[in-house]
């Protein structure tokens, strides 16, 4: 009877044993779970400031610094969502450093920013607030940018733009 029983015990360890589960209790691990998400959402601030030529009129001086402060908030929206990538050279002679200089590149696809707000502040210059929700689908889009409905867009290459430093890939979603 006991020889029985622990031969049974041991069918059972073993046929256990040989029931693989997965970390998050499903019986193939090859399946793709969707992960547990809560949207982003990134603000930037942009300024810009009011051009002294003449032939402006006080509207499109105005307008124009509104624009550039605009184009600065964008532009800090896509350094937070994308990154920025850092060139840099350093030339060293006789142990010491002769020219050290760096580059910064921002290549990126905005879409869905939204202003917030538009502050004059002091001496014609504008201040922008800007909001971007970054949502499940960016984040499936910057993981792997082949899905349906991701486009990728390669950087333009120096060739195409000369004394411009090729600065990865552009990515809309």
């Amino acid at each position: 009877m006991n020889a029985r029983f622990l031969v049974l015990a041991m069918a059972v360890a073993l046929v256990q044993g040989c029931a693989h589960r997965c970390p998050n209790g499903s019986a193939s691990c090859g399946e793709s779970q969707p992960l547990a998400f809560s949207p982003v959402n990134i603000t930037a601030i942009g300024y810009g400031a009011e051009s002294n030529y003449a032939g402006y009129t006080d509207g499109q001086r105005r307008i124009l610094a509104i624009r550039a402060a605009k184009v600065d908030a964008l532009r800090s929206l896509a350094e937070e969502a994308y990154g920025v990538r850092v060139m840099g050279q350093t030339t060293v002679h006789s142990a010491m450093v002769q020219n050290d200089s760096a580059r910064l590149y921002v290549n990126a696809f905005v879409r869905g920013a939204r202003i917030t707000q538009i502050t004059p502040v002091a001496q014609g210059n504008y201040e922008v607030t800007a909001e971007l929700s970054l949502d499940q689908r960016f984040f499936e889009c910057l993981r792997t940018p082949v899905l349906e409905g991701c486009h990728f867009q390669q950087a333009p290459t120096p060739s195409v733009l000369p004394g411009y430093v090729q600065a990865g890939s552009m990515l809309a979603f």
